[in-house]
């Protein structure tokens, strides 16, 4: 379980995407990591680019 962050998105705000982010993936082997937590991380880099 990862720490939570003031700039993560809420599981609710999330599934509006996850279709999106499902269909860009190449079918290999199953996710080990929950695309959530991947997205959120992103989200957090970003915002640290700009800090």
């Amino acid at each position: 379980m990862r720490a939570i962050y003031p700039g993560d998105i809420t599981r609710r705000q999330f599934e509006v995407i996850r279709p999106t982010l499902e269909s860009a993936r190449k079918t290999t082997h199953p996710r080990i990591t929950d695309l959530y937590d991947i997205f959120c991380a992103a989200l957090y880099r970003k915002r640290e680019d700009y800090h």
